[in-house]
This record gives C-alpha cells, sequence and structure tokens, in this order.
C-alpha cells in the first residue's frame, strides 16, 4: 500500500530490529514511501543530494537468518498471503530472477540483520552491484539489469549473489527474461569490471 502523503516512518541508511519475527515494527511492513535520493557515502543524517530525483521505497522485514547488504538484490518471500512482497528472504540467485530488489544502499557495510525492517527500492536511483565473475557483455548506459545466477540465496558472505548483469536481447529466453528486469543501467562498466558498484534507475514490478 503506498502512503503518497506520508512520511517514511525512517531514514534511508537506517533500519529497526525487533527480537522476533512479528514484532512492533510490523505496522510498516508492506507500505510502500515516497524519499528523496540521497548519496550513500556520508554519514547518517549529513547525506547530501545525489540526484535530483526521488525515490519509491518498500518496507519490508529480512526473514532470513543472514545479513542482507547494501545494494545487493534480495527476493521476496514466495509463500504467499500477507507476507508476499513485505519479507524477503535471502538474495536473488537465479538468471533474471523473479520479483527481487535491491536493498538501499545507504543501509551500513554490515547489512541488516535477522528480522530487522527496512527498505528495498523498487523505482528510482539506488546503487547495485555487478558479479564476481566477468559478465558475458559490458554494461552501457541505458541498459536493462537482471540479477545473475551466480551464489546461493542463503550465502552468508553475500559475496557472490544478489548481483547483477545486462540483458542480453539476442538471448534465446531474452523475452521471458525481459518481464525480470529490475531497471536501468545510469553509469556502465565493462566486461571485466567484476564486483563493480553502479547506479541503476530501478523500476521494479510489483
Amino acid at each position: 500500500m503506498t502512503q503518497p502523503n506520508c512520511s517514511a516512518p525512517f531514514d534511508l541508511g537506517t533500519y529497526q530490529t525487533d527480537d522476533s519475527a512479528k514484532g512492533k515494527h510490523g505496522a510498516y511492513v508492506g507500505q510502500t514511501f515516497w524519499v528523496e535520493d540521497k548519496d550513500p557515502s556520508a554519514a547518517i543524517g549529513q547525506k547530501s543530494r545525489r540526484t535530483n530525483r526521488m525515490k519509491q521505497v518498500l518496507c519490508v522485514r529480512n526473514n532470513c537468518a543472514i545479513n542482507l547488504k547494501p545494494g545487493q538484490l534480495v527476493l521476496f518471500e514466495a509463500s504467499g498471503g500477507a507476507v508476499y512482497f513485505s519479507e524477503v528472504d535471502g538474495y536473488a540467485a537465479v538468471t533474471a530472477g523473479l520479483h527481487c530488489a535491491p536493498v538501499d544502499d545507504c543501509i551500513v557495510a554490515a547489512g541488516v540483520p535477522q528480522y530487522g525492517v527496512f527498505y528495498v527500492v523498487v523505482n528510482g536511483p539506488n546503487n547495485v552491484i555487478t558479479q564476481q565473475a566477468n559478465m558475458a557483455a559490458d554494461i552501457a548506459v541505458g541498459d536493462q539489469l537482471i540479477s545473475s545466477g551466480a551464489g546461493t540465496t542463503l550465502e552468508s558472505a553475500g559475496t557472490t549473489a544478489g548481483r547483477v548483469i545486462p540483458l542480453d536481447t539476442a538471448d534465446t529466453d531474452s523475452v521471458i527474461r525481459s518481464s525480470n528486469v529490475i531497471g536501468r543501467a545510469l553509469t556502465g562498466a565493462i566486461t571485466t569490471a567484476t564486483e563493480t558498484t553502479i547506479l541503476a534507475s530501478v523500476n521494479v514490478r510489483l
């Protein structure tokens, strides 16, 4: 549910910690908010504008036992019902994975712990990270981005999964994969630029 006239309940780069799966911050989970895009390199409370754009964030709960790190693609809980698009349960680890979104890039490097309530970005600017191995093609500005198939969903180190690659429009599966594009590149990366942070214009279909 979008709250267009409501302030976000907490700042970008922060998360709320509950001591159980159904803690007190559940009232926010599943709601979206529009916030000003901020430069993630500055300290919390001192962040300046990165772009002049707003971005739409979705408040979710980390329902898995690993920390989820900034800019990496996470998977929405797939069991359906009230938790769908309200909880996440690990990293995207399938090529052009269905229903994934990047973690707020202002989150601290250690990531969001289990049961933490935080933001994923569903529309607007956010950093994402290229895969660990060489990509099949360069990422050019404007290219469509999809999740990489590397790593595992519950990878505790978070060094392989949750990454992006460019959509290969010549691929025989490109039509199917295009429905799971998570956004377009605002900065580029060459084929060998592995584990590189790039800025994306995120547009996740919920």
